[in-house]
């Protein structure tokens, strides 16, 4: 069985063998007869019976050949007339042979003619494959497809059959076809390339001549140079004499083993395109693409190369590469993390992309989802985002996200991204910067500017406070002298009651201007050295009995060995007294009288705030607590929540300028049940 198998091979052989003198007399013989493609067919239909009458019997009226090898690759090669006839042909030897497996084998017959058709016309080099690939998976398809044709056989026969030889031919047959294939081609390429060109000694040597392109015919036996044309004298330098004189070795940079190595390939039909460097008579190297194939002249088969010269090509790509290695640094050194999304996944990170995300090893992202680096909350608006961009082809507005690193740390970014599309590959490319750092410097500015501008706002009312305070005092002092004299002029006791509301009532406004004069700073005094227990302490003796009285418990705790401050100790026992006032209005208002777990806590530390050192002056109170839309406006002139007849809403406000002329300054602490007032006095300061 191998054995005839082997004979089929050889009948390929043979087959190649005409059909390239079929070729060839096509040219020179019918090309200008309008029924070549007929007698192209007739020839090879007539070497189809010559392969049938010659075939495998596997059982009476059943037999195989290599006809469908022949058939399939008549219809990739040459033009279907001529297959069409050949098969036509075939079809009727095989009717003529009879047997049982005769309409199996006019199927196969028309199969492969079919398929073959269609491979031609939809997938034949038009695919990624190579030449030699291509042709053996058709080899495999059309043996396959001829295989499936023995089902048309008597069950048992079909069985048979296939367990027989199916693994054979499937094994065999499509190497064949590409052992075949690869000898059209070699026919094809020669026609293509130098047939054309020598229809006759005259018409080759004056295009051989006179062609711009390189030529160079060579023995592969001996590497000596046969022929050269003007173009190949022109770009090595030599005279005629002289490089026909020379082997090809003296002109390829390549060691002699190299070269014979390469041109065997070439007769062989291994391969056809090269790429070496010449040398040419000056010493320059050039860089070449050599297109190599075998052509018989006078019976002697040599390598017909044509050589282009490539070096700027070469130049160009290497250009390419540099700027490729200088963009990719560029990139690498880039302030922006630069990456590329393709269908929601990583596809290209530069280096500070990679760091970004805290990743050393691009395993860790690349090919993974965008999604595991990037905030769930965000998840919606990036796929939008990205979906967008696709659709619309162009840029989105830069926006802020919140990225996840390698580690689950959070941080925020701003994002800008832009359509990508190169080479098919449709994505999306961002350029990403970690804005965290810059967030803090941005809310710590605004929280200055708006200290800036509470602060402008005091300053602003404090003068207005103050100029209305003097303008205010004078008027209020002429009232409560003629109330004075109304008392003590006048006997009516009802005129008496209503001199006296009048009296009380100018004292009260007496002490409100008094209070703006001083939240204006028109009342300076000079600052001296005091202890904070003493500031506390007297404090405390005011109000104690009022708070004793209230259930109110009075916590002081002060750290040991505090220093003394210069500062206006009066004042700090104004400020001392409005927040210990304030905190039991907020006692009593969320406490009956009855409780007794109303606290009230003066503590005094010293603390390093931002590099400089402060003594603390805190007041706690377990109270009702401050609302936070309060919160923005405790230190507003006017601004209270009690009623009208409890307070002015100056307190804290006189207390905030105080602290300030001190280099201070107060924040409040407000949890749940407590309220905290931190006063900062410098330890050390000029005033």
């Amino acid at each position: 069985m191998n054995n005839e198998f082997f004979q089929s091979i050889i009948n390929n052989v043979a087959i190649l063998l005409v059909l390239a003198l079929l070729n060839q007399l096509r040219h020179q013989y019918f090309k200008k007869m309008g029924k070549n493609a007929f007698i192209e067919g007739v020839i090879a239909g007539l070497i189809g019976v010559a392969i049938m009458m010659n075939p495998l019997v596997f059982r009476a009226g059943l037999v195989f050949d290599t006809r469908s090898i022949l058939l399939s690759l008549l219809t990739l090669f040459f033009p279907m007339p001529t297959a069409l006839i050949a098969a036509g042909i075939t079809t009727i030897y095989r009717i003529i042979m009879g047997g049982v497996g005769m309409l199996t084998g006019i199927l196969v017959i028309v199969v492969v003619t079919g398929f073959g058709y269609l491979w031609r016309r939809f997938v034949f080099e038009k695919t990624f494959m190579n030449r030699a690939t291509e042709l053996y998976v058709f080899g495999v398809l059309v043996h396959f497809l001829m295989l499936l044709c023995m089902f048309t056989l008597p069950k048992n026969l079909a069985a048979e059959t296939l367990s027989t030889l199916g693994p054979s031919i499937l094994f065999i047959y499509p190497i064949g076809t590409l052992i075949l294939g690869l000898l059209f081609y070699q026919i094809r390429d020669i026609d293509e390339t130098t047939t054309k060109v020598f229809e006759n000694e005259a018409v080759y040597r004056g295009i051989f001549e006179n062609n711009h392109a390189i030529m160079l015919l060579i023995n592969p036996k001996t590497g000596e140079i046969e022929d050269a044309n003007s173009a190949a004298l022109s770009f090595y330098g030599y005279p005629k004499e002289t490089l026909l004189s020379m082997k090809i070795n003296q002109i390829n940079t390549l060691s002699a083993e190299e070269i014979k190595e390469e041109m065997q390939r070439s007769i062989r039909s291994e391969k056809n395109y090269f790429e070496f460097k010449h040398r040419r008579a000056n010493g320059m190297i050039s860089d070449v693409e050599v297109h190599s194939g075998n052509v018989q002249i006078k019976g002697e088969t040599l390598l017909y190369s044509i050589i282009h010269d490539v070096s700027q090509k070469v130049s160009f790509q290497n250009a390419i590469q540099e700027r490729d290695r200088l963009l990719r640094a560029m990139l690498n050194h880039s302030p922006y993390a630069v990456f590329l999304v393709v269908d929601f996944e990583f596809k290209y990170l530069n280096q500070p992309a990679f760091e970004l995300f805290g990743v050393v090893n691009s395993n860790h992202i690349l090919t993974h989802s965008v999604f595991e680096y990037i905030a769930p909350m965000y998840h919606d608006q990036v796929r939008e985002r990205l979906t967008r961009l696709i659709k619309d082809k162009g840029a989105l507005e830069p926006t802020e996200l919140v990225y996840l690193r390698h580690d689950g740390t959070a941080f925020e970014v701003e994002v800008l991204s832009v359509y990508y599309e190169y080479d098919g590959v449709i994505g999306t490319l961002a350029f990403a910067r970690d804005i965290s750092e810059q967030k803090k410097i941005q809310t710590a500015r605004f929280e200055l500017e708006q200290r800036s501008q509470q602060q402008q706002k005091l300053e602003s009312i404090g003068l207005l406070a103050g100029g209305v305070a003097h303008e205010i005092n004078n008027p209020i002092q002429g009232i409560m002298n003629y109330a004075e004299l109304i008392v003590e002029g006048s006997a009516e006791p009802k005129l008496q009651e209503y001199a006296s509301e009048i009296i009380s009532e100018s004292k009260r406004v007496s002490e409100i201007v008094r209070n703006l004069l001083q939240f204006s700073r028109m009342d300076k005094q000079s600052h001296s050295s005091a202890r904070i227990e003493d500031i506390i302490n007297r404090t405390i003796s005011l109000v104690n009995t009022i708070f004793r009285k209230d259930n109110i418990k009075i916590t002081v705790e002060i750290e040991d060995d505090l220093p003394s401050i210069q500062c206006r100790s009066q004042q700090l026992q104004q400020v001392l007294m409005n927040l210990l006032t304030n905190a039991r209005d907020a006692i009593q208002e969320d406490f009956n009288l009855d409780k007794i777990d109303k606290h009230i806590i003066i503590a005094a530390h010293r603390q390093i705030h931002h590099h400089r050192d402060y003594l603390v002056l805190s007041v706690a109170d377990n109270g009702v607590g401050i609302q936070d839309d309060v919160k923005e406006k405790l230190f507003q002139p006017f601004f209270s929540t009690k009623s009208k007849d409890k307070g002015t809403g100056l307190g804290l406000s006189i207390s905030y300028g105080i602290i300030k002329d001190h280099d201070g300054f107060i924040e409040v602490i407000n949890e749940k049940g407590n309220t905290r007032f931190d006063v900062f006095l410098p330890v050390k300061g000029d005033y």
